[in-house]
């Protein structure tokens, strides 16, 4: 995913007020009032700049194996894998049934 200067450089700002980078670090995010500094929902909205589409392309543009591993904290690699189970049950059952055996 290819940021540009403006993005990059809401990025770095995040980066130092937050001590962290909250790409990296999502998980770190974890304050659940309105406007607090590690407020997940206010970074993204400071990130994606509060457009929809380009916070929707966070979660479209990078590849699985990115979101699992940045994820890996925040229970979106736990969701995800969950998530490839139940399809590939519907899928290919015999293939669903060889990952369960594993």
């Amino acid at each position: 995913m290819k940021l540009d200067d403006a993005e990059r450089d809401r990025l770095e700002a995040l980066h130092r007020e937050l001590g962290f980078s909250p790409v990296l670090r999502a998980a770190q995010l974890r304050d659940r009032s309105p406007g607090a500094t590690r407020n997940i929902k206010r970074v993204l909205g400071h990130l994606t700049a509060d457009d929809p589409d380009r916070e929707a392309r966070c979660w479209t543009e990078p590849s699985l194996g990115m979101l699992r591993e940045r994820g890996a904290e925040t229970g979106l690699a736990a969701f995800l894998e969950e998530l490839t189970d139940a399809l590939l049950a519907i899928v290919d059952p015999a293939t669903a049934a060889n990952r369960r055996r594993e």
